[in-house]
Order: C-alpha cells, then sequence, then structure tokens
C-alpha cells in the first residue's frame, strides 16, 4: 500500500479533510483540534482493531493460535517480513508457527485467506482509517501508536497485543 504506484499512501488525507470539516463531531473546531472527539475516533478505532481481530480469528480458515495471530505485520520490518499481503483481490494473513521451529530447526507459515468481506474491512482498515488514527494521535495526542504489528499493544504499540485481549473479545 506503501507503493507510490498504486496511488494509496495520502489517500488517508481524504478522510482527514471529510472528518474535519464535517458538520456534527468534527475533529476540528474554531480554536484547533477538538481533543474530545479526536480521543473517541482513535477509541473506536481501537474496538475496530478488537472485531478485526475477531474477524480473522473467525473468518481465516483454521482457527490460529492466539500468539502466531497477535504477532502478525502489516508492514516489512528489519526483523520481519510483513503478514498481510493482497492476493486474488482477497486478504492473505501470513502467520509464523513458532512453536514448530523449536523442534524442527525449520521455519513454518501459515497461509489464511479471508473471505471478501473480511478482506474489504480489512484493506480500508489499513489503508484509511490506520494511518489516519495513526496521524491523530501524533498530531493531537503526542503519542506514536504507529506499529508494524497488525494487532498491538495499546499500553506499548512496539509489542503485540496480549492473548487475554482475543479471549476477552471471544
Amino acid at each position: 500500500m506503501s507503493n507510490p504506484a498504486n496511488g494509496l499512501s495520502d489517500d488517508y488525507l481524504e478522510l482527514l479533510r471529510i472528518a474535519c470539516l464535517a458538520t456534527n463531531d468534527s475533529l476540528m473546531t474554531d480554536n484547533g483540534w477538538n481533543h474530545a472527539a479526536v480521543r473517541q475516533y482513535v477509541s473506536l478505532y481501537r474496538e475496530l482493531q478488537r472485531l478485526n481481530m475477531l474477524l480473522i480469528y473467525l473468518h481465516g480458515g483454521s482457527t490460529p493460535r492466539g500468539t502466531n495471530l497477535l504477532a502478525v505485520t502489516h508492514r516489512n520490518t528489519p526483523d520481519a517480513r510483513r503478514g498481510v499481503c493482497i492476493y486474488a483481490n482477497t486478504i492473505a494473513v501470513i502467520s509464523q508457527v513458532n512453536k514448530a521451529r523449536r523442534t524442527t530447526n525449520k521455519e513454518f507459515y501459515i497461509l489464511r485467506f479471508l473471505d471478501k468481506d473480511t478482506s474489504r474491512i480489512m484493506y480500508q482498515e489499513l489503508t484509511y482509517i490506520r494511518p489516519f488514527c495513526c496521524m491523530l494521535e501524533r498530531t493531537c495526542l503526542g503519542s506514536d501508536i504507529n506499529s508494524p504489528l497488525l494487532f498491538p499493544s495499546v499500553v506499548n504499540p512496539a509489542e503485540p497485543c496480549k492473548t487475554a485481549e482475543l479471549t476477552k473479545v471471544l
């Protein structure tokens, strides 16, 4: 999505324009940012992430181990390849199984294809909503929630969400 050839890298800015110019519950006031509205928007985004976690868990083929699902990244890092790809108009989630590596000393990956509706929701979240909310957090609230993890911890975005959070959503 960050490839300049696809033209999506700045599309979240259109969402910013719409949210800031809305007549009801606008993120901007005459005096600047409406911090209460921004916090509410980010809170709703975190709830969307929890629901996406549930969607992948339920609609991603065989039930994944919680730790493997929560360690999936949506973009490349120096330590890991991204675990979310688009193939044939659906989202594929690639998770590395760490348990098998300990016993076999070989990498083992599981590829889960999401259904069309779940893929569309994940695509919109990753393309528009996530960059928008990361920008809101950084600009308005002074914190950086931008993480390569698909489901980062709310407390520390550099770490994956705890499995207890998945259990709570289930």
